[in-house]
Parts: C-alpha cells; sequence; structure tokens
C-alpha cells in the first residue's frame, strides 16, 4: 500500500514598515511618529518641513544595521568605498543630527515592522529604537548608545496585545578586546551550545575581517527600566508543570558547561 504524502502548508508572511519614530533628529524636536503603508508612501509639504530628514533617517538606520563588524549601532560616517546601494554620509557626524544642535539631548531612532501572517491571520508588530548622545570625550567622535527600546505588540481579531516591552538604559563604555578577561568569557560562552544556539550567548571574534572602525569593542553597563517578555512566562509555566524533571534537564545544561574540560564537546539530551 502506498503511503499518501501528507500535505506540509507554507506559512506565507508578508512583512513591511509600518512606522517612523523620531526625536531630536534634524529639525524633528519632539518624539514624532509617522505612519507607513504597505505599498509607495508619498511625503509632500512646505520647504523646510522636513521631508528629506524622513528619507535620511531611513537611511541611515539601514547602512547602521547592514554594516557588519562595526563596534557602534549607529554610522553617520561609512566607508566611501563602501559598496552598499543607498548609503549617506553625514560629515559632521552624530552632533549635526541632534535637533538645535543641542549636545544634551537623546537622539532616538525607531522603528516599527508589520508582519502579517496568513495562515493564522494574525499580525506581529515590532519595534525597536535607539537612543544616542554626543560623546562628552573630545577624543571619541563615536555615537554614545544611551537607551535600547524594543517591543512586540500583537494584532488578532481587531485587538491589541503587547508581548514584549523592554527599555535599557545604557551607562558608560568599557573598552575591551579578545585578550582581555571579559573578551575571553564571550568566546568561552560562545561555546556554550545548551538550550541555545551558538549565536545566542558569547561573541566569536572574527579575525578575516578588519573592522571598519579603528578601535577595540566595549560593552556597557545597562540599567533595565522595563522588562515584560511574554515568552518567558511561557517558559515558567511549561517548566512548573514538571518541575522534577525540568530541574535536571537545567542542572545538565548548566553544569556540563562549568567543567573543566568545556572546551570538548559535550552532548547534550
Amino acid at each position: 500500500m502506498s503511503k499518501k504524502k501528507s500535505k506540509i502548508k507554507k506559512i506565507v508572511t508578508n512583512s513591511s514598515f509600518s512606522k517612523i519614530i523620531l526625536e531630536n533628529f534634524k529639525g524633528y524636536g519632539k518624539n514624532t511618529t509617522i505612519e507607513l503603508s504597505p505599498g509607495i508612501n508619498l511625503i509632500y509639504g512646505k520647504n523646510s518641513a522636513g521631508k528629506s530628514s524622513i528619507i535620511q533617517s531611513l537611511r541611515l538606520m539601514r547602512q547602521s544595521l547592514l554594516l557588519k563588524n562595526s563596534n557602534t549601532p549607529l554610522i553617520p560616517l561609512p566607508p566611501t568605498d563602501l559598496s552598499l546601494d543607498g548609503i549617506i554620509q553625514f560629515p559632521e557626524g552624530i552632533e549635526g543630527l541632534v535637533y538645535a544642535k543641542d549636545k544634551s539631548r537623546e537622539v532616538r531612532l525607531g522603528l516599527e515592522i508589520k508582519r502579517d501572517n496568513t495562515n493564522t491571520k494574525k499580525t506581529l508588530l515590532n519595534t525597536v529604537i535607539h537612543g544616542f548622545k554626543v560623546q562628552k570625550s573630545k577624543d571619541d567622535n563615536f555615537a554614545d548608545l544611551t537607551s535600547l527600546v524594543l517591543k512586540r505588540d500583537s494584532l488578532e481579531n481587531n485587538e491589541i496585545k503587547n508581548e514584549t516591552d523592554i527599555k535599557i538604559n545604557f551607562d558608560k563604555k568599557n573598552w575591551f578586546n579578545k585578550e582581555d578577561k571579559f573578551g575571553k568569557f564571550l568566546e568561552d560562552m560562545s561555546e556554550f551550545s545548551g538550550p541555545f544556539n551558538n549565536s545566542d550567548v558569547g561573541w566569536v571574534f572574527d579575525e578575516t575581517t578588519d573592522t571598519i572602525l579603528d578601535k577595540d569593542i566595549f560593552y556597557e553597563n545597562g540599567k533595565i527600566e522595563k522588562l515584560k517578555i511574554v515568552g518567558v512566562e511561557q517558559l515558567f509555566d511549561e517548566i512548573i508543570k514538571d518541575k522534577e524533571k525540568n530541574k535536571k534537564k537545567i542542572d545538565i545544561y548548566i553544569s556540563g558547561f562549568f567543567k573543566k574540560n568545556h572546551q570538548k564537546k559535550i552532548k547534550y539530551p
């Protein structure tokens, strides 16, 4: 008897930019949200009304996200020989982007991405907002990341539910390289395969590619202002269903990593 092949449903998603969030960027001094349609968007208005600034913000965010091996999340002045379409140069750096050139202000750039799932009829709205300030040190002309906002809302049956809401405020920069204790710790963590993918924890230093900035890497101390993650709540609910069984699994993951011979491959159940 021939077995019938089961039909696999294709999950179709449509993604588009749905909002641009600007604050203290060029002529936008107040917190401004610009709503976008999935198709063609027309921007019109008087001269010097801020039309070009909207396009510039998109190009700036795009090149900052696409540039690899960078040690700063905002690139106002990318290399001119970079083969990347649509790059934009701000020779004056972050200082020239601040509203009224007021260095005390925090520039906030953000995007909301709308993702429609045609199978589940569910829409996800993912938002990321970076906050920057001009560096206090004259020797450091890179943008100083001051805050990060991550949000996820779901829209189903005309009802919006907030699933994730995170805001982190950052402190001073701590510079390091792969030879420092912190750098070696990150490389050790990258070998931990536990319940995560290798890319989820730690850091692997890429020696084959030069960084676009002639500096080491840095980390920043962060203070969590908001922390709401529905996925974590769901994970804890699953753990509580069988505490003893899941406790053993967690113990195996943790003890396996911290063994002295952690450099050897450890098989996890």
